[in-house]
């Protein structure tokens, strides 16, 4: 009567042990299932959307649950900016545990994942030199793009990732960073005049085949040591287009000092033979800007002069010429060489501009003993002195100038220096 009494109770309890175990095993591998799928869905990228993220999810959930995945509910909601949760349920019928309750059981889980990062900050540093050239180049081309296309995300949320671009070259270009990485160059100065000559030309109505040569010119207003041009005389053409220096002045007369004119055409009338006073020696051109700072011996490059364009220098293939400094004054200056005479007349202002190392043009002699004249680019190369191998910014320490050859190899690459950035176009 005992057993017929507790023995039902018994089994159910028997009953309630197997199917608990049971239990247990399928809610443990439930639970890694959705561990597993929460993971998947927070390391899925960021510009899924939550269908999407759930489908993976989902997938992952199902390959780990194996059979009970058929039976399972389940779904995938979002926790704040980068969290997601995994809820998953299944029935489980009961075995004897039915002697003691009738309802099968549900078996529930839950699991949460983040999804961690950090903002990512590369720099591509590419090889341009000319043993890249061919396939290499092509090769590079197509790596740096899958390196960009991987690392550089297209939801900038809650992490960003950004890469950057620099050329590995005889100079890097820094485009409108150059100021800041090479330093400021100084500014031109600004050339408000050119002029060579003194007053107006004085008409030649004579010229002798002496030792020396006496010109005859009424009312000329030379005075001795002056120094005249002389061009358009007909028959003693020997004396045209050059440059004398004027002796023995009288009211109507004077001297071209040192020239012996025996063996010289006789002068003919007709022409316009004239002489025209020089403000320097040799009728070279006086220049005139304000405070340039040009000291005897320096060398200018000047540009962008109107009407006397002759003593603008242009660099061509990339090399020029400047001009010699002589005669300075806190306003002036004569260009050494200069044939003033030869040249039209000053019409409107232009620059000048320093050629030493750090100005807008450089001067200097190559290893062929030659004289160029290059202009400073955006481009900038390796420094020297103290910080050529720190990380000191340019701030401290500027980084080198680039003058180059624009007709070489050697030229400031054209595509600039990147900033970090997250186009990945």
């Amino acid at each position: 009567m005992l057993w017929a009494l507790l023995g039902s109770a018994l089994l159910g309890l028997v009953g309630l042990s197997v199917d608990f175990t049971r239990a247990q095993a399928i809610q443990t591998q439930l639970q890694n299932a959705a561990d597993g799928a929460a993971l998947a869905a927070a390391r899925a990228p960021a510009n899924l959307t939550l269908t999407e993220r759930t489908t993976a999810a989902r997938a992952f959930f199902d390959a780990e649950a194996g059979d009970y995945a058929l039976t399972s509910n389940f779904a995938l909601t979002a926790v704040g900016a980068d969290g997601y949760r995994v809820t998953a349920s299944m029935p489980m019928p009961g075995g004897l545990s039915h002697l003691v309750q009738n309802d099968d059981w549900t078996i529930g889980v839950s699991s949460e994942a983040a999804r961690g990062g950090l903002n990512l900050e590369i720099a591509l540093v590419l090889d341009t030199t000319g043993s890249m050239s061919g396939s290499k180049i092509s090769d590079l081309r197509t790596a740096a793009t899958d390196l960009v296309d991987t690392l550089v995300a297209d939801s900038q949320t809650p992490y960003y990732s950004k890469a950057a671009l620099v050329s590995y070259s005889v100079g890097v270009n820094a485009g409108g960073y150059a100021v800041a990485a090479r330093g400021a160059i100084p500014a031109a100065k600004a050339v408000t005049g050119a002029s060579w000559s003194v007053g107006a030309a004085k008409t030649i109505t004579g010229a002798t085949r002496a030792n020396p040569v006496v010109i005859t010119s009424n009312a000329h207003g030379f005075t001795n040591g002056d120094i005249v041009w002389i061009s358009g005389v007909n028959g003693m053409t020997q004396i045209n287009n050059r440059s004398f220096t004027v002796a023995g002045a009288t009211a109507n007369t004077f001297q071209l000092s040192g020239v012996n004119g025996s063996g010289y055409n006789n002068f003919s009338g007709g022409g316009t033979p004239r002489a025209t006073e020089c403000q320097v020696a040799a009728c070279q051109v006086v220049v005139t800007a304000n405070a340039h700072g040009f000291a005897n011996g320096a060398y200018t490059f000047i540009t962008g002069v109107g009407g006397m364009t002759q003593i603008n220098r242009v660099t061509g293939s990339g090399s020029g010429t400047a001009w010699q400094v002589a005669s300075a004054t806190a306003n002036t200056f004569v260009l050494s060489g200069s044939t003033g005479p030869t040249y039209g007349a000053f019409t409107s202002s232009g620059s000048a501009y320093c050629t030493t190392t750090g100005c807008e043009y450089h001067r200097f002699t190559n290893a062929s003993g030659g004289t160029n004249v290059f202009r400073v680019s955006t481009c900038t190369t390796e420094r020297t002195g103290a910080n050529a191998y720190t990380d000191a910014g340019p701030g401290a320490s500027p980084l080198g100038l680039k003058y180059p050859n624009t007709s070489s190899n050697v030229a400031c690459p054209s595509n600039t220096s990147l900033p970090l950035t997250s186009d990945r176009a």
